[in-house]
C-alpha cells in the first residue's frame, strides 16, 4: 500500500448485524459466479454457527436457494457455466425447513446432478 492510501473497515460485535451486512454486500455482486460464491461462504458460515437451525430462518442472508446449489458447483468446478442452470434452479428450490447441515446436503446432491458429463459424440 503506498503512503496516503487507507484502509476502511467496518468492526461489528453482533454477528446477526454482521450476516445482514453481508446480505446486503452479496446483493451488489452482479457476476452470478460471485454472487453464488459469496452465498455459499455465507452458508457454510451459518452451518459453523448453528448447524441445527432451519435454512428457512436464513432466507434473508441466502436471497435465493439456487445461489447456494451454484456456490458449491462453483466451489469445485471454477469454470461451471452456472448461468445455464440458474433459471432452472431458481425455479425448483426454496428454502427448506430441514436444519442447516441437512439442508446443506441436499444442495451438495443437486450441485453433482446439475454438471453429469456427456461425451460429445460428432455424427
Amino acid at each position: 500500500m503506498a503512503w496516503g492510501q487507507s484502509i476502511t473497515a467496518l468492526v461489528v460485535a453482533d454477528r446477526e448485524l454482521g450476516w445482514q451486512i453481508l446480505a446486503l454486500n452479496t446483493e451488489k455482486a452482479h457476476k452470478l459466479k460471485e454472487r453464488s460464491l459469496e452465498v455459499s461462504r455465507i452458508y457454510r458460515g451459518l452451518v459453523d454457527e448453528g448447524a441445527s437451525r432451519p435454512e428457512s430462518q436464513f432466507a434473508f442472508y441466502l436471497d435465493e436457494p439456487a445461489l447456494v446449489t451454484l456456490g458449491v458447483r462453483y466451489e469445485k468446478i471454477p469454470r461451471f457455466s452456472g448461468g445455464v442452470y440458474h433459471p432452472i434452479l431458481r425455479r425448483l428450490e426454496t428454502s427448506s425447513d430441514e436444519p442447516l447441515r441437512t439442508a446443506i446436503r441436499d444442495h451438495e446432491k443437486r450441485a453433482a446432478k446439475v454438471t453429469l458429463r456427456r461425451k460429445w459424440r460428432p455424427r
